[in-house]
């Protein structure tokens, strides 16, 4: 299966009550490791499109979010799970 990257930058003066926990709970439906406070890492092969279009509903407009997909070669630094995670996935 694919890892995907999925980004967002909130506007918490606009954003509709609860949709971060929408949000959250969406991308939390899929494999995922938590790569910083605002971006995850989750194992699909759904495109990223699609992936967009489920997770669209709990932004606002003057939100930004992304879903990309992540492939080697890649490096950094992170947690040991999640770098674990990563490893045996990709």
């Amino acid at each position: 299966m694919a890892i995907k990257l999925v980004t967002y930058d909130l506007n918490e003066e606009k954003k509709k009550r609860g949709d971060y926990e929408g949000l959250l709970k969406a991308i939390k439906s899929y494999p995922w490791a938590r790569l910083s406070e605002s971006s995850y890492a989750i194992q699909t092969d759904r495109l990223p499109q699609a992936l967009f279009k489920e997770f669209q509903p709990h932004v606002d407009d003057n939100d930004f979010l992304l879903v990309l997909t992540l492939n080697q070669p890649w490096w950094g630094t992170q947690k040991q799970d999640v770098m674990d995670w990563l490893l045996q996935r990709m």
